[in-house]
């Protein structure tokens, strides 16, 4: 018996030890990225919770053979039949597509205040002589097309866009409205979403294109495509990389448990001329829009299929607070400010051929004041995309006069 517990001992000390080691060596090799990232902020209590949370959140983004853990993992639930990872934060459906979710409790009346907000951009935008619209983005969970598991958490998101788009039409805001557009489509949910993201795909994200066109033709009666040229898919080309993305979704769980998604480069086969900018990336290019707008070069890049992110090569993501566009062979078309999300990517990537300009701003790392940027913009259109999970007053937390 004493034997017994003196393995046990032994044990429980090796692994204490292997521990300490670990940490101290995942420390030490990310001590550099941890005093950048701290630096970044402006804590100046070094005892207090956000401060530990740089830490934490930098330590566990670069964390030693991270994805050989995550691997491991997903294997592990992969062999034992498990349909979600991470207490179900992402699950798995009967076709094998991911979703995040949590356990929702009903409808986020947070809404009210996010509407509100969009209003009071509605406002300035009118008094500033431009139209205003939301784009709607639907999710994942697609009545009639998701294949979700009966008993597995569900956050509520369909209810969410419901109350929403209700309150939007209670203001009299136009809205460009895209679920029921897919529910109709007969398309399966891996053509319109990536299995192992939760974003649309690309020939989703062109039918967004066609439908925000039609739309506003339809709603301002106007012309942005007299002869349906620029919604015309086939004026496109197609290039389809087969088993090569893996999204956000699958980077949590590990290729072995997700799989592969499909990707599709579209872009156009008529003649392009556009500049795009980025003050905070210190870019600035002209050229055709898959040269400018869409980067390429990324695909042949020599990085691990962990680290790129294919779509976010159109617009270079969306994580940077302010990107203009300029269409030099459009000049007759509209000026345009676009409020975005992550989704908004690529089908503005395409609506920029429509436009003369085209203004984008991240909510969520913008920082001017939307009043003035309105103002003085001299737009014709002023739209907000307004994805479900972005539902949420820090992500539309703009500064006002």
């Amino acid at each position: 018996m004493k034997t017994y517990f003196m393995k046990k001992r032994i044990a429980c000390v090796l692994f204490l030890v292997i521990l300490i080691l670990f940490s101290i060596l995942n420390f030490s090799l990310n001590y550099d990225n941890i005093k950048s990232q701290v630096e970044k902020t402006n804590i100046t209590n070094t005892l207090s919770k956000e401060y530990r949370g740089v830490i934490e959140t930098a330590l566990d983004e670069n964390i030693l053979s991270k994805y050989s853990f995550i691997e491991a993992y997903g294997s592990i639930q992969l062999l034992l039949g498990k349909y979600e990872v991470d207490n179900f934060s992402i699950v798995k459906d009967h076709e094998g597509v991911l979703y995040n979710t949590y356990f929702g409790t009903g409808v986020s009346y947070e809404i009210n205040s996010i509407v509100d907000t969009i209003d009071k951009i509605r406002n300035i935008a009118s008094n500033s002589g431009a139209e205003f619209l939301v784009v709607s983005p639907p999710d994942k969970f697609l009545n009639g097309v998701s294949h979700y598991r009966k008993g597995y958490p569900y956050n509520y998101t369909n209810e969410n866009i419901d109350y929403f788009e209700e309150l939007l039409r209670k203001k009299g805001i136009f809205f460009v409205e895209l679920r029921s557009v897919f529910e109709k489509s007969n398309s399966k949910l891996e053509d319109i979403f990536y299995m192992t993201d939760h974003h649309w795909t690309t020939q989703a994200s062109f039918v967004v294109f066609q439908q925000l066109v039609w739309q506003m033709e339809k709603h301002y009666n106007i012309s942005l495509d007299k002869n349906r040229f620029f919604t015309d898919r086939t004026n496109y080309s197609h290039l389809l990389y087969q088993n090569i993305f893996l999204g956000s979704q699958g980077r949590k769980t590990g290729v072995t448990y997700s799989g592969l998604d499909d990707f599709i480069l579209i872009y156009p086969n008529f003649s392009t001329l556009f500049t795009f900018t980025i003050p905070s990336y210190d870019y600035y290019a002209t050229g055709l829009m898959e040269d400018v707008i869409i980067d390429t070069s990324q695909i042949k890049k020599e990085m691990t299929i962990y680290e790129k992110d294919y779509y976010g090569i159109y617009q270079k993501g969306v994580a940077y607070p302010y990107g203009k566009i300029s269409n030099v062979l459009n000049v007759d078309g509209p000026k345009v400010l676009a409020i975005r999300d992550s989704f908004s990517c690529v089908p503005l990537t395409f609506f920029a051929s429509v436009c003369k300009e085209m203004d984008l701003i991240y909510p969520y790392e913008f920082d001017g004041n939307i009043t003035e940027l309105i103002e003085q913009g001299e737009y014709d259109y002023v739209m907000v995309f307004a994805y479900p999970g972005n539902m949420t007053n820090a992500f539309y937390n703009f500064r006002f006069h």
